[in-house]
């Protein structure tokens, strides 16, 4: 396969031309409420930090805005400046540790419909806390894929990992440090 696109973080900020930063605080609104959400995304340093070219993204107490919007945590949501459809997705990632945490590594399209998931979602990684990984591919208002309960074994998901997805016309498939988790998504059969 050859790399198209790539970000290490050696930069002190993040770069803008590779990445779009999502901030719904917008005046007295979050997205978050509609979403059942604790927390609302914000482009904030707080937020979103550069540290030994790792991007890390914090949840953080807020205080001086949730009065308005009754929200008590901000977050940040990033996505990629650039759209591909089909190819190898990988984040190297250690996931954080936390109550009420849970982190998610998906691919959207660049347009979204208003009801999700019409345009469709292929999730490379979502956690609750817990030592396993979910996956799932998502469209027309249904939800598809298996291994919702992939158990990690013995790895530390605090630790570094290697997360990916690997999708093409008929397939996807999802690995966790480089193995496949037997996890795959027949995309001509799941559509019939």
């Amino acid at each position: 396969l050859e790399l198209l696109w790539a970000d290490e973080f050696q930069s002190e900020t993040l770069d803008r031309s590779k990445w779009n930063v999502l901030n719904e605080w917008t005046g007295s609104v979050c997205r978050g409420n509609e979403l059942g959400q604790l927390h609302c995304n914000l482009d904030h340093p707080r937020n979103l930090q550069l540290r030994d070219g790792c991007l890390a993204i914090a949840a953080t107490r807020e205080t001086s805005y949730s009065a308005a919007i009754d929200m008590k945590y901000s977050a940040a949501m990033i996505t990629t400046a650039e759209n591909w459809t089909y190819g190898r997705f990988e984040i190297r990632a250690a996931l954080p540790k936390g109550k009420m945490l849970r982190t998610a590594v998906y691919l959207v399209p660049e347009k979204e419909e208003e009801h999700w998931p019409r345009n469709g979602q292929i999730d490379i990684l979502t956690n609750v806390q817990k030592p396993k990984l979910g996956n799932g591919a998502h469209y027309t208002g249904n939800y598809h894929g298996s291994g919702l309960d992939f158990v990690t074994g013995e790895a530390n998901l605090q630790d570094f990992h290697t997360y990916a997805v690997q999708w093409n016309q008929t397939l996807i498939q999802w690995f966790f440090n480089e193995t496949n988790r037997g996890l795959d998504f027949n995309i001509d059969r799941k559509l019939d």
